[in-house]
């Protein structure tokens, strides 16, 4: 029987050392179906895809379980979806290598039956010494040669269609704004109102300039470009700030949990982080510091040791969701390409302390949408809590990472920028990382054992923080005001604001 195995997928096998000369020796043939109608397809196919194949080539932690049957029996929305995201990922190479994985499974079991059935022979033959008992033996030997070799060459074509499948984005909600530009958003709310002020507001640059509560200078020394040193004022309202998230998130019913800011890489990329990405925005630690094998990371975000934190597990019942995290952790990126007057100061760093929510919960869409309306609207409640003037976008698919199915992100004014800046986003990931991080529970109804969705959103990313609440609490002095919240959460003599 011929090995149905699609030429995108068995081109690159057969020109491994010694799989040519199996197939000559199995006396089998290879049909090579039609080419890709695109040269740019058939270059792309010929050649490992951009990082992922070497990391699946060298081994993974675990093996992902991909939804290669959704992406096949919906080709045509991935394909768009992609192009809507302005993706770097071809669906149609990962479904033909999803078949052709198939195609050879079915084969391996055709092989297995055949040489069962000879075995089954060999024990019913009563003349152990005749050429018949012979050559059943020696078919059956062959028999497992083979059984073997295809074995091998399912598991390169496993290899290569988990590589393939490894760059699909998550499917996309269907209210998320079609477009490639970030300024397509829709703009959900508007809270509060733009301060007005009887004289020029200053920048939160001049600010510390003036007061000497923020040291870049020495952080350049000491570290490098955008490294910071905190002093008096701002180093206590960076405690206070998370402090006063982690209280009121905790309130909110979230756990309290202190997370590690290193993980192994391949935490970080069944997160959908890239670390080892020639454009990625993570630092990686050298060999030397790796943990065993494991290649090491500084976090980008405490999403993803929170993420880590549940591999390989599977919940006992659906009654143990939803679990909700509220985590306090530095975060550390490269940030490159971030340049321009509008990201200096503490606006763009590359080390700084964060607040993070996290939750998990059953895998029904309704469910994980109305857990990312919830986190959203604590995320809100915390905002308005201190008094920022901020909007609420849905933000388009451009601009959506490959992980999210759909994100929020909060912008609040900054008087001193003038103009809006990030401050917070919330992001239903659905099962996108439970299916490489192999996280489930048991589905009461169903009886079966489903995937759990995934969620996340920045309670308090500390240094925007300091430049809405600067920017927007100052005086003409130069100085500013704290909020009234967070006046309990900071440490030692602090003036009472004026607000």
């Amino acid at each position: 029987k011929k090995m149905k195995v699609l030429w995108r997928c068995c081109l690159p096998l057969v020109r491994r050392e010694g799989v040519a000369a199996g197939l000559l020796q199995s006396n089998r043939s290879v049909m090579m179906l039609s080419k890709p109608k695109s040269a740019r397809k058939s270059e792309r196919m010929n050649s490992q895809p951009q990082y992922t194949q070497q990391r699946f080539l060298e081994g993974f932690l675990f093996k992902p379980f991909l939804n290669f049957k959704e992406w096949k029996s919906d080709i045509e929305y991935h394909r768009k979806n992609i192009k809507d995201r302005n993706m770097d990922a071809d669906v149609d190479v990962a479904a033909s290598a999803y078949e052709a994985f198939l195609n050879q499974k079915q084969s391996i079991e055709q092989h297995r039956h055949n040489r069962n059935m000879l075995n089954k022979k060999i024990s019913k033959e009563k003349d152990k010494t005749g050429d018949s008992f012979k050559q059943l033996v020696e078919q059956s030997k062959k028999a497992k040669d083979i059984l073997h070799f295809e074995e091998q060459v399912l598991s390169d074509i496993e290899t290569k269609m988990l590589s393939y499948g490894w760059d699909i984005p998550n499917s996309t909600h269907p209210d998320v704004p079609r477009s490639i530009h970030e300024e397509d958003a829709t703009v959900l709310q508007q809270v509060g109102r733009k301060r007005e002020f009887s004289f020029e507001p200053k920048t939160h640059i001049d600010m510390y300039q003036l007061h000497n509560t923020a040291n870049f200078k020495s952080g350049a020394a000491v570290t490098g470009s955008r490294f910071y040193f905190l002093h008096s004022k701002l180093a206590l309202l960076e405690l206070a700030l998370v402090n006063y998230a982690m209280d009121f998130m905790t309130k909110r019913g979230y756990e309290p949990v202190l997370v590690p800011d290193l993980v192994k890489t391949s935490i970080a990329e069944a997160c959908g982080f890239r670390p080892r990405d020639d454009a990625s925005q993570t630092y990686m630690l050298d060999e030397k510091h790796a943990s065993g094998a494991d290649a090491m990371c500084l976090s980008g975000t405490a999403e993803v040791p929170l993420a880590g934190m549940w591999m390989n597990h599977t919940f006992l019942s659906d009654d143990e969701l939803p679990k909700k995290y509220v985590a306090f952790g530095r975060a550390f990126r490269c940030e490159a390409g971030g340049t321009g007057s509008v990201n200096r100061g503490l606006y763009r760093v590359h080390q700084f302390s964060k607040v993070e929510l996290f939750s998990l919960c059953t895998g029904d869409v309704d469910a994980s949408n109305a857990i990312h309306s919830s986190i959203l609207q604590d995320e809100i409640d915390f905002f308005t809590s201190l008094g920022l003037h901020f909007k609420v976008l849905d933000m388009p698919t451009g601009d959506l990472g490959a992980p999210a199915y759909r994100k929020f992100d909060i912008e609040a004014w900054m008087p001193g920028r003038e103009s809006y800046g990030e401050i917070s986003s919330a992001s239903n990931c659905t099962d996108y990382q439970s299916r490489r991080l192999n996280i489930r529970y048991k589905d009461n109804v169903a009886k079966t054992n489903s995937f759990v969705h995934t969620l996340n959103g920045t309670a308090c990313a500390v240094p925007r923080m300091i430049v809405a609440i600067m920017e927007t609490y100052q005086r003409e002095d130069g100085d500013f005001d704290i909020p009234q919240a967070l006046a309990p959460y900071m440490i030692g003599h602090i003036p009472q604001p004026n607000n």
